[in-house]
């Protein structure tokens, strides 16, 4: 059977804990191990939250157009772990597509990979 993520969740690295907030997008949609996600996040540095808000916004600017899926809401002033959070709460909207959409988005930030 195939996965719809990039990387299976089990597999994603352990990286050094530099921002400690509790993140909850992902809490009760699927039934995996969100904490690796909330990990790879967690490895930014504040000032780099937006960036990786930026490569999902663009990401999901790019699924809306093509499939007509919800985009994120554009907001240039990520600035704290909290206002992601509850950005990505808000997106997500306890639906499991947009969760996967999110979490392949955070895989692919953290771990490019060239695609045919």
């Amino acid at each position: 059977m195939e996965s719809v993520f990039n990387i299976n969740p089990s597999n994603l690295p352990e990286l050094r804990n530099i921002n400690p907030y509790n993140y909850t997008f992902l809490d009760g949609i699927l039934d995996i191990n969100s904490s690796r996600y909330y990990n790879l996040i967690q490895s930014l540095e504040d000032y780099k939250i937006k960036n990786l808000y930026n490569f999902l916004y663009l990401r999901s600017l790019k699924m809306y157009q093509k499939k007509n899926t919800r985009k994120l809401e554009l907001n240039k002033y990520i600035q704290s772990s909290k206002i992601l959070d509850e950005s990505f709460n808000k997106y997500i909207n306890n639906e499991k597509l947009y969760a996967i959409l999110i979490m392949n988005g955070i895989q692919l930030y953290f771990f490019p990979t060239m695609t045919q």
